[in-house]
This record gives structure tokens, C-alpha cells and sequence, in this order.
């Protein structure tokens, strides 16, 4: 079976916007794009629209603080004007599952 999957790509430097959680245990908006390695999968989403959702939070900035429940929410979002919208790109990933 083969399957599509959608990943986010800095097309200056081919790096992706990795998996798993973000630096130093934030959340994703806090990662920067890295090259794929086998410790370091990129972020996949099954569906295009679900990139450009998580692509469009990451490029207003790091999302900061917790409320009591533990989760942060994108009141609290500290600018990263170093993102360049143009600079990123949603690519179609294929993957083969035996």
C-alpha cells in the first residue's frame, strides 16, 4: 500500500520541520527547520490543509506560555520575523507501507 503524506520544507536549505517536540520541549512553533535523519523524522500531516494550518501558526511566532490546563494558546505568541513565508514550502511525501 502506498500513502501520501505532507511534510514542511525551507526550500533554501531543503531542511523540514521536524517531529516529536519542539526545542527544548516546547511545542512545535519553537523548531526550526532540520535536515531528516534517522533521529530526526520530519513532521508529516496526512492531509495538505492540516500543513498550511501548522505552517501558518509556526510563521506567527513561538507560541508562549501555559495556562493550568498545561497547554499554550496563540495569545501568548512571541514574533519570529527571521520566518519568511515565501522561504517554505508543503511537499508531498509517499509512503511505502509492506
Amino acid at each position: 500500500m502506498i500513502i501520501e503524506v505532507f511534510a514542511i520544507r525551507h526550500k533554501p536549505t531543503g531542511k523540514y520541520l521536524p517531529s516529536g517536540r519542539g526545542f527544548n520541549g516546547r511545542g512545535m512553533t519553537w523548531s526550526s527547520p532540520v535536515a531528516p535523519s534517522a533521529v530526526r523524522l520530519p513532521r508529516v500531516f496526512h492531509t495538505h490543509k492540516s500543513a498550511r494550518i501548522s505552517l501558518t501558526y509556526w510563521m506567527k511566532g513561538k507560541i508562549e506560555g501555559q495556562n493550568d490546563d498545561g497547554y499554550a494558546y496563540p495569545g501568548n505568541i512571541r514574533p519570529a520575523p527571521d520566518r519568511v513565508f515565501e522561504d517554505m514550502e508543503i511537499v508531498p511525501i509517499t509512503v511505502e507501507i509492506p
